[in-house]
């Protein structure tokens, strides 16, 4: 009995180091696909051959590797193109104000936020990131309102439904 259970400790240890020592090469590999990208990014960018979306493709590899600053560079340089249509400048600034707020820039974020809803004002991804900035800045009010015009464009927003339920019962 003894060694049935010792058998089965080792088995059981045996595959959970297999399952760790599989998901880290996992991560390694995507990590390195990332930097291999970036690499083939900015070589087109030092060629000028790179196009808007070459700079939009560096700049969210840049955000998923937490390199918000080098992001942020690469989103501004996108809006000097002065023939960008409204759904590009508002997702351009969406991913400006979401750079702003992971760096806890919460004032910039809310003026990017809202450069986003300027250009498309149903725009519902800017604006339940914008009512999370309000919240982090203990806005509640701000935060109902927005929520609220959340659930104008998209009644059944379950999550919109679900943050104003909470803020709405913390005031009371």
């Amino acid at each position: 009995m003894d060694n049935f259970l010792f058998s089965f400790y080792i088995i059981f240890f045996s595959l959970i180091v297999l399952a760790l020592i599989s998901f880290l090469i996992q991560e390694i590999q995507k990590s390195r696909f990332l930097d291999l990208e970036i690499t083939r990014l900015r070589k087109k960018i030092y060629q000028e051959k790179a196009t808007e979306k070459d700079y939009n493709n560096l700049a969210s590899i840049y955000i998923k590797k937490k390199l918000y600053s080098q992001a942020q560079k690469e989103f501004l340089k996108i809006l000097e193109n002065k023939n960008l249509d409204k759904s590009q400048l508002a997702l351009i600034y969406n991913s400006l104000g979401y750079i702003c707020s992971a760096q806890e820039q919460y004032e910039l974020a809310i003026e990017y936020y809202k450069k986003a809803l300027f250009y498309i004002p149903d725009f519902i991804l800017a604006r339940i990131n914008l009512a999370r900035i309000f919240e982090l800045k203990n806005l509640k009010t701000e935060a109902i309102n927005m929520y609220q015009e959340v659930l104008i464009f998209d009644p059944k927003n379950q999550l919109a439904k679900r943050k104003l339920s909470i803020i709405e019962n913390l005031i009371l």
